[in-house]
This record gives structure tokens, sequence and C-alpha cells, in this order.
């Protein structure tokens, strides 16, 4: 969804939860700078954000991310391998602000258009 979005000449970015949280762990001084661009390019790719630290921190990041973003009507593409009821379970400690509003737009794909490339290098 990314690369066509980006065909049409619009932005956009991807970023991991681990890969976000590195980034903000390895400098917490220039955490703004790690977090600015993803509050306004006009496509967002959240891979797997809840897979990123446990820690207070990272899901405050992750909420000013999302709560940012969702008042501007900028869409957001979050990744997930646990279905939506078990996001709501409460020892997912998923915060209910992060919970509101990705579950308020859920759209559930479970067919890919093509093959899945990173299984190709398993092969």
């Amino acid at each position: 969804m990314l690369a066509e979005h980006l065909r049409t000449g619009r932005r956009g970015r991807w970023i991991s939860g681990p890969e976000l949280g590195r980034r903000i762990q390895s400098d917490f001084a220039s955490s703004e700078d790690v977090i600015a661009p993803l509050l306004v390019t006009s496509l967002l790719v959240l891979d797997e954000p809840l897979s990123g630290p446990a820690a207070d921190w990272y899901l405050e990041r992750l909420v000013l991310i999302t709560r940012s973003r969702d008042d501007r009507g900028l869409p957001t593409l979050v990744t997930s391998q646990l279905l939506p009821e078990l996001l709501l379970n409460p020892s997912a400690a998923t915060p209910p602000p992060l919970l509101s509003r990705w579950l308020s737009g859920l759209r559930i794909h479970d067919e890919l258009a093509g093959e899945d490339v990173r299984l190709q290098w398993a092969l």
C-alpha cells in the first residue's frame, strides 16, 4: 500500500516498532527529530509497533504519534500479528488511546495481493 502511495508522487514513511524504539532510546534529546516527520507524512506505516520496547516512554510516544496523526486526519497503517480481540485483552497492556484510534478505522486484510517477498529469502 505504501509503495502504491509513493508511486502517485505523495510522501510516506515506514518504520517498525523495534526500530522506532531504538532510534528514540539512542538519544532522548533528539527523539523529537525522529518523531516530527512521522507526525506529518501523508501516510505512515507502523509495522508491529507493539513489538517495540514495553517501556512507558515508548508507549507515550506511540500515543503522541497516533493521536497527532488522527487529529490531523492523516492515514496510519498499523500492522500486527495479533487479532483485534487480543489487542483488547487486559494482559496486552495496550494503552486505551492507542486502541480507540487504531480500532476505530480497523480494516483487516487477510489476503495478500502478491507473495510475501520475505519468504523468498528463507527458501
